[in-house]
């Protein structure tokens, strides 16, 4: 991608197809593309919900269920890609203190708590 050498990796999430460019020199993310429009199985809202509801209300992680679901059949109904791309990536940037001195911008009161 823009002459860098990378990997690319596929997947599903909630039952879209997610692509990402991998640089193969530092495995820094380029660019990421998601395809919008498949159909969202019972399968992939279950997968969802495993990956990222903690709880463990059995009554809970349904209702969850039925909101994804119904999230997910509005989704489906919208097509295209979403593509980000990254083009200055810096990885663990060395900061100094004057990094984070700013003027308070205008309009904004400071009240001391």
């Amino acid at each position: 991608m823009n002459g860098q050498d990378c990997s690319t990796i596929t997947a599903k999430i909630f039952g879209q197809k997610m692509k990402l460019w991998v640089r193969k020199d530092n495995y820094m993310i380029l660019q990421s593309q998601v395809t919008l429009g498949a159909p969202v199985s019972d399968a992939d809202i279950d997968s969802a919900v495993g990956a990222f509801d903690n709880n463990k209300d059995q009554e809970q992680v349904a209702k969850d269920k039925a909101q994804a679901k119904q999230q997910m059949q509005m989704m489906t109904k919208i097509r295209g890609t979403i593509t980000d791309t990254y083009d200055d990536i810096e990885a663990n940037p060395s900061l100094s203190s004057d990094d984070f001195h700013y003027s308070v911008p205008r309009g904004v009161r400071l009240a001391r708590q």
